[in-house]
Formats: C-alpha cells, sequence, structure tokens
C-alpha cells in the first residue's frame, strides 16, 4: 500500500521579501555593521544573513524584530517601499547607491559636531553649485 503524502512547500521569498532584505542591507551598511555582527546579534549565521539581504529566505517576524532593536529604526522603516494605495512595492523607494550609503556611513563616524557641520556646508555649496 502506497502513501501519498504531501510535503509543505517553502514559501519562496517575493519581491517584497527581497526589498526588506535589500533594506537590512543598507541600514547595517550605513550603521556601521558587518554581516557577522548582526548574525551573532539575531543568532543567525551570516550566510543567513546573506540570504536575507539577497531575497533568497524570508526574514521572520521575530528576526526582523531583532534587527529593529539592534539598528534602531522603526518597523515603518522597512515598509516605507509599500504604495499606500496598491500594496505594491515601489521601485525606486529606499533604493540608495553605494556611494550614498558610503557617505552617510561615513559621516556617522564623525564625531566633531563643528566638522560635521562644515562638511554639510561644504556639500551644500557644491550641491548649489551643480543645479
Amino acid at each position: 500500500m502506497q502513501h501519498n503524502i504531501k510535503t509543505k512547500a517553502k514559501a519562496k521569498a517575493s519581491e517584497l521579501d527581497y526589498h526588506i532584505g535589500q533594506t537590512v542591507k543598507k541600514i547595517r551598511i550605513i550603521k556601521g555593521y558587518t554581516q557577522q555582527d548582526i548574525a551573532e546579534k539575531v543568532s543567525v549565521t551570516f550566510q543567513q544573513i546573506q540570504k536575507y539581504e539577497n531575497g533568497k529566505n524570508r526574514i521572520s517576524a521575530s528576526k526582523l524584530y531583532e534587527m529593529m532593536v539592534e539598528f534602531e529604526v522603526r518597523p515603518s522603516d522597512f515598509f516605507d517601499i509599500l504604495d499606500q494605495r496598491t500594496n505594491n512595492v515601489q521601485k525606486s523607494a529606499i533604493l540608495f547607491d553605494r556611494q550614498s550609503i558610503e557617505i552617510v556611513s561615513l559621516f556617522r563616524q564623525i564625531k566633531n559636531p563643528e566638522l560635521k557641520d562644515a562638511v554639510l556646508k561644504f556639500v551644500r555649496g557644491w550641491t548649489q553649485k551643480n543645479q
């Protein structure tokens, strides 16, 4: 007698899962964490963090919460990418290029408030010249 055992297929990560993973990556880099740092904080392997960031695996609610606490961000920082009318992922939301992420990360490392103000003044001057 043969039994037909149905197994629950593993749910594939969706477009939203991919964008949440990319948001995790961007916040992680901006905050100055490595994949290993975050993996240790939320008790997973760094390979699992890679899979989250690449959208290969879904992030559970509890792991996402642990990351929010560690990153000191709000839940909306992960979900602002949704179009409120259609619930579809907005293509342009929270998509920073690598240089923007690096600038923010480096700027956060400046401890001297006067130096931070000088950097801002410099950047504002250049952006006004190029408009």
